[in-house]
């Protein structure tokens, strides 16, 4: 028999109260997987004690745990942590955009508009659910994928359309997204195989 549980620190205690060492004991992959996508974002914490540095990060069995570090790998981290920085600004960005049109129907008919006047099949922005899995990425496609009625939108003049100017992407923004949903497309699609409901999914982690 075996158990298959996310990662949370409940689920892993009540897991842990089964002894029977022929239990199998299994992480849930796609929770998993989940969560490395959630961490290519967050930018990393280095803490000082006692003349040494440590960043925590968790290992195989998705326990926490301190690693020393050096002064390269404290600039490395220092770098990518900048990386991620801008990354975060430009998610921020579309998150205010899709919240603004959530929140306003003259702006999703002006979407609508300009959606049929390009000749695209009319779309509602995707809002992020940060407790559904690819919702980041889902977000971050839709308003991508309408960029062009986007920004035509938001030439319009009336107060709606106003307001959504400061969080258009610029087309280093929109570089930058086009370049993410690139790295999270595969992530996205091995989620959805491991998330179904009509096949063993475990087969596709381990071969019969």
């Amino acid at each position: 028999m075996g158990i298959v549980s996310d990662s949370a620190p409940n689920m892993k205690r009540a897991v842990k109260l089964f002894d029977d060492d022929e239990i199998i004991k299994l992480p849930c992959a796609a929770h998993t997987l989940n969560s490395c996508v959630k961490d290519l974002v967050k930018e990393v914490t280095i803490t000082y004690s006692k003349g040494k540095h440590y960043i925590f990060d968790f290992n195989q069995d998705g326990n926490r745990r301190k690693i020393e570090v050096n002064d390269q790998d404290i600039s490395d981290i220092e770098a990518m942590n900048e990386i991620k920085s801008v990354i975060n600004s430009v998610i921020k960005k579309c998150r205010c955009l899709v919240s603004k049109f959530h929140m306003s129907e003259p702006l999703n008919r002006h979407l609508k508009e300009e959606q049929v006047e390009l000749g695209l099949s009319p779309k509602k922005l995707v809002q992020e659910v940060i407790t559904r899995w690819n919702s980041t990425y889902d977000m971050i496609f839709s308003v991508v994928e309408n960029h062009a009625p986007l920004s035509a939108v938001s030439l319009l003049n009336d107060d709606s359309t106003r307001a959504i100017r400061p969080f258009i992407l610029k087309p280093d923004d929109l570089k930058l997204m086009q370049e993410f949903c690139v790295l999270l497309e595969p992530l996205k699609a091995i989620t959805v195989l491991l998330s179904g409901s009509n096949y063993v999914t475990i087969t596709h982690l381990f071969p019969a």
